[in-house]
């Protein structure tokens, strides 16, 4: 990503999906819930998942939980066509059970960077992936 001169150039190479990316939503069985997504990396790693999604051609559902402080950030992740839940997970709890149909990846705040023999969107755990882009 050389010569960045704007925030949404910026965006566009964080969200612009690896062979990596693309290969493990495609591998994905269920949808994606994102939890901080609120958070530094989160509405990258949203997009990111979404265009992966759309890239392969398959349906899985994006959901992005977060207090949502910005609140333009739900609609801006709405319109393309990532769901929403706003959520004080910290405060209020969340419960997720074992049963339900989602892999979990939560952004965690780190130095930006990417392996490219390493997907950015789910490591190899089956259905819990802690994410940090490193």
């Amino acid at each position: 990503m050389a010569n960045i001169k704007t925030l949404a150039e910026l965006e566009e190479g964080l969200s612009q999906p690896t062979d990596a990316d693309a290969a493990a939503m495609s591998a994905l069985n269920g949808d994606l819930l994102i939890l901080g997504v609120g958070g530094k990396m989160g509405p990258s790693l949203a997009r990111l998942a979404r265009r992966a999604a759309d890239l392969t051609g398959t349906h899985h559902r994006i959901v992005a939980v977060a207090r949502f402080s910005n609140a333009s950030l739900p609609a801006e992740l709405a319109a393309l066509g990532i769901e929403t839940i706003a959520c004080d997970w910290w405060q209020n709890g969340i419960a997720i059970p074992a049963s339900w149909p989602f892999r979990l990846a939560m952004c965690i705040p780190c130095v930006p960077c990417r392996k490219a023999e390493q997907s950015s969107l789910l490591r190899s755990a089956p259905s819990v992936s802690m994410h940090s882009r490193h």
